[in-house]
């Protein structure tokens, strides 16, 4: 992909593999995999690498299974097929958001507040708004 290193697992045990031995900003992964189905171990992902961005590509055009891909750490979801621009388009995103989101990460961990466990910047505002 242009202008970025890309490496590849034949299932979901050789994906956490690789990435116990080498961490990676990015997976695109699909639902249907040999053993473990791709929407099965990315809450394996989103917990034991939060800082992982993932986006989920697959044939699956379920809004059930999408919206709870979506729920449980993956940060874009494409359908198949699709076009290399979409992609593209996708990881350039989902890689922007990962930069923004460990920069408040950061931000927060320098104030000496307890840094946010995951890629979400919904997760980084609580409480009660004042006009309330």
């Amino acid at each position: 992909m242009r202008g970025y290193a890309c490496d590849e697992a034949e299932n979901a045990d050789q994906a956490l593999a690789k990435l116990e031995s080498s961490p990676s900003d990015l997976v695109i992964m699909d639902i249907n995999m040999p053993g473990r189905q791709g929407n099965e171990v990315l809450p394996d992902i989103a917990e034991r690498f939060p800082e992982t961005a993932v986006i989920m590509a697959s044939g699956v055009n379920d809004n059930k299974i999408i919206a709870q891909c979506i729920k449980d750490g993956a940060q874009d979801y494409i359908n198949k097929p699709f076009r290399f621009e979409q992609i593209l388009t996708s990881v350039n995103w989902t890689l922007d958001k990962r930069r923004v989101a460990l920069e408040i990460q950061r931000y927060f961990q320098d104030m000496g507040k307890n840094p946010v466990s995951r890629l979400n910047p919904g997760n980084y505002f609580s409480g009660q708004s004042r006009a309330s």
